[in-house]
């Protein structure tokens, strides 16, 4: 059995019926990237879109290779207008606007959803402007809501020239400043509620999501994202308390069943995207009560 990771990812767009056409197969395949990209398998109740997105690599393909043989390398015998699939099951929510999907190195990402929703944009003259941000635990939301008091917060980003260096409005002041100071390590920012105040929940939740998408966007970059704050805890007693903002996204797993390569599994995958989905449910049900 192969353990698969799934992950959900809170979608925004200013058209949702056509977002949820697209999703549901009505999108010819798309060359993206050196590799072809195309939804398939879909399933619809009425809350729910499954499916899978098959990205499929027809050029630049690795050697096949015996280990141990230094020599032994040849390309990978493949017939003409074929090439290796890479299968992403989704499973999407048309109530709450969430995609669940199954994490696959060479399948599809958050960026790579967005790249493929601006090709639909341009192949359809519409303006749907989809955007994908991870969606939080309801551990990390209960935290943030228990606060009685939000003092601080903060972004720290090693490297800001070249990690900010974005069209991105939300850290446009932020790029402005390092840009200027010529920072080339680290640049902080930190926000202080005055004594005895506190800083909006809708402001904290704000910033979170900019700096999950600047997270998301470069995986490797050193960046941190803190909230600090008071609470109460069991005996009514004020206690302090920091939270980290980015280590918290939504993250479960399912068992898939290795078999040979002449099958995506695709009733397999959606199977388990459907455990995940239910998982959420529960969690999320949990935190309602």
């Amino acid at each position: 059995m192969m353990r698969k990771k799934v992950y959900a990812s809170t979608v925004v767009s200013s058209d949702f019926d056509t977002f949820e056409s697209i999703i549901a197969g009505n999108v010819p395949v798309l060359h993206l990237n050196g590799k072809s990209v195309e939804i398939s398998h879909v399933h619809q109740d009425d809350n729910v879109i499954s499916g899978l997105f098959v990205s499929t690599q027809m050029a630049n393909l690795a050697p096949q290779h015996e280990p141990g043989i230094e020599t032994d390398y040849s390309a990978i015998e493949i017939e003409d207008g074929k090439g290796l699939a890479y299968p992403t099951a989704f499973l999407y929510d048309r109530t709450r606007h969430i995609l669940f999907w199954e994490a696959n190195t060479q399948g599809m990402n958050e960026k790579k959803f967005e790249t493929f929703f601006k090709e639909c944009d341009k192949l359809n003259s519409t303006n749907m402007q989809c955007h994908f941000y991870p969606v939080v635990t309801t551990d990390f939301l209960e935290r943030i809501n228990r606060l009685e008091r939000i003092n601080s917060f903060s972004l720290k980003v090693g490297d800001p020239i070249q990690i900010l260096n974005r069209e991105d409005a939300s850290f446009a002041d932020m790029r402005n400043l390092a840009t200027s100071a010529e920072a080339t390590g680290t640049i902080e920012v930190k926000v202080k509620a005055s004594a005895g105040h506190t800083l909006s929940i809708e402001f904290i939740r704000s910033q979170v999501q900019s700096a999950l998408r600047l997270n998301r966007d470069n995986a490797n970059a050193n960046i941190n994202c803190q909230t600090s704050g008071f609470y109460y805890d069991e005996d009514d007693n004020l206690e302090s308390t920091k939270i980290d903002m980015l280590i918290d996204k939504f993250c479960t797993y399912y068992e898939l069943e290795r078999l040979d390569n002449a099958s995506i599994q695709a009733d397999a995958r959606k199977n388990g995207l459907q455990q995940a989905y239910q998982y959420f449910l529960r969690k999320l049900a949990e935190y309602r009560v």
